[in-house]
């Protein structure tokens, strides 16, 4: 989640281009892209990456987009849709499904990729909405698994793994022959990535019929 970016304009693309640098990455997820002009520009400077980001507005017609960043050697961009589009209340920020095709060293596979960012806050109607949000999403990929579809659902969950309150994540993890959440061996780690808030709210699961392809790399942050 890159905060209504660009917050402060040149210096936040500047951080920006260094983290894409240090990370290396074949994909990304990002949120809150609120200047798509000041985005293309920095992807177009960097050169060797590719972007797409969801078409929809937010709130009155501002931007809130979400969207991935990819290397154009290894992945080429499908197909992508927003889902839930008519489900504002429960998905404030659709989720946007995209697939890629990945090609390296003569191997190549296809996958689907969705960028989630859900409702913020620990209000009870708030955590009650995201907990919706996940049920509807799990009945989703239930159905569309039929199909042997791979899927990474990454994003912004704003939530951790096994609250003892609410645990949003429930659905998934009491069906883990389907579903792999790669980020909660990580949680209860003492990290922040927002200032005086000691969580981990952004996530990263994938279907477990990309359990092979992941490996044993592991999870880092």
């Amino acid at each position: 989640n890159i905060e209504n970016f660009p917050m402060v304009w040149d210096d936040t693309v500047a951080e920006v281009e260094v983290i894409l640098a240090a990370l290396n990455a074949d994909l990304i997820g990002v949120q809150e892209i609120r200047d798509t002009l000041a985005f293309d520009e920095m992807i177009q400077a960097i050169g060797t990456l590719g972007y797409t980001l969801s078409p929809h507005r937010f709130s009155s017609g501002s931007y809130s987009k979400v969207g991935y960043i990819y290397n154009n050697a290894k992945l080429t961009l499908l197909n992508s849709e927003m889902l839930f589009s008519d489900e504002g209340y429960y998905f404030p920020r659709p989720p946007y499904r995209a697939e890629f095709s990945y090609a390296e060293n003569g191997n190549s596979t296809t996958f689907e990729v969705i960028n989630l960012h859900l409702k913020a806050q620990g209000d009870a109607t708030s955590v009650e909405r995201r907990r919706v949000a996940m049920t509807m999403l799990k009945t989703y990929l239930d159905a569309e698994l039929e199909g042997d579809r791979r899927f990474i659902v990454l994003g912004d969950y704003n939530d951790e793994v096994d609250d003892d309150e609410v645990d949003i994540f429930e659905p998934f993890l009491n069906n883990p022959q389907d579903y792999i959440i790669l980020t909660q061996p990580l949680q209860g780690v003492d990290y922040s990535y927002y200032p005086a808030f000691f969580s981990l709210i952004d996530h990263l699961m994938i279907t477990s019929n990309l359990e092979d392809i992941y490996g044993e790399s592991g999870a880092t942050m």
